[in-house]
């Protein structure tokens, strides 16, 4: 009983510091930190576009473009590359802080109709872990009540196997909540316009008429594309075809 309890115990501690947020604090990048404090802003976007060609992107070259970009007055890239820093790294306050300051310099303020709290807030706090931390998260807590089963049949009747199952189940529906509303925020792609205004119509040919009028910085859902369109979606539930030069997935 006593290698048991100590292993439980084990896989919590694992399982806390596989959701400690992690900052990603990249390389330096001294050059491109001084251009960037002489204001010289085009210099120092070059640098980080140079390194993010060679190498993977990390929470901190995407803020650092986002930062770069925004300065150069370049909404869309801007909120491109703030939104994979968010991806990356969805509790860091810098990245949430310079989105919500770019979010209110937009042409488009787009929001959901008839939302209830209740589901804005689940959905929230689904945002704000990452589609691996939720499903080491779910693993975790399955694999935490089948071991609490397997101890419940060596140690029938026992109260604090009981109640540390009970608790396992609540966890468990709470954890299969925050998969399925992670799941849903990560299963399509989505578009951020780049372009200063970018139609959409009512199907993927210019000749199909207008549906609504997208501006620099505008994000979609994609859920179907054609060779040259895509089909998205907006919080607004308004839907229609866009051409895919007009921005870019994050």
């Amino acid at each position: 009983m006593k290698r048991f309890l100590i292993f439980f115990a084990g896989l919590f501690l694992f399982a806390a510091a596989g959701f400690a947020a992690v900052v990603d604090k990249g390389t330096p990048f001294v050059e491109a930190a001084g251009k960037y404090k002489t204001a010289d802003f085009k210099g120092a976007d070059r640098i980080y576009k140079e390194v993010l060609k060679n190498g993977p992107g990390t929470a901190a070259l995407y803020y650092n473009l986002g930062n770069t970009s925004f300065r150069l007055g370049k909404k869309g890239e801007a909120r491109l590359y703030y939104e994979r820093a968010l991806e990356a790294a969805p509790r860091d306050p810098d990245i949430q802080w310079n989105l919500a300051i770019l979010k209110n310099t937009l042409a488009d303020h787009i929001q959901e109709k008839n939302i209830s709290p209740v589901f804005l807030w689940l959905r929230q706090k689904a945002a704000a872990f990452t589609a691996d931390e939720t499903a080491l998260f779910v693993s975790v807590i399955l694999s935490l009540l089948v071991l609490c089963a397997l101890a419940g049949l060596r140690y029938r009747g026992n109260r604090f196997i009981k109640g540390l199952g009970s608790l396992l189940c609540l966890a468990l529906v709470a954890a299969a909540t925050l998969g399925a509303l992670k799941w849903n925020q990560v299963k399509d792609p989505r578009l951020v316009i780049l372009q200063k205004e970018a139609l959409a119509r009512n199907g993927p040919s210019e000749k199909e008429t207008k549906a609504f009028l997208l501006h620099e910085g505008a994000v979609a859902g994609v859920a179907d594309e054609t060779k040259d369109w895509f089909y998205i979606t907006l919080e607004s539930g308004d839907t229609g075809w866009i051409l895919k030069n007009s921005g870019q997935l994050v």
